[in-house]
């Protein structure tokens, strides 16, 4: 999660399920974390 915010990128997108901590980092940082992400669906944490 550092590197994202330390680049400045907006937006991270995983194919995995995204941690609790995770999510708390994102939030806390501005960075929309998108979790699950898959070519018909996703989770927008």
């Amino acid at each position: 999660m550092q590197k994202p915010v330390i680049a400045g990128v907006p937006l991270l997108a995983t194919l995995s399920a995204a941690s609790t901590l995770a999510v708390e980092q994102a939030r806390a940082h501005g960075l929309r974390l998108i979790s699950l992400a898959r070519s018909d669906s996703l989770l927008e944490s």
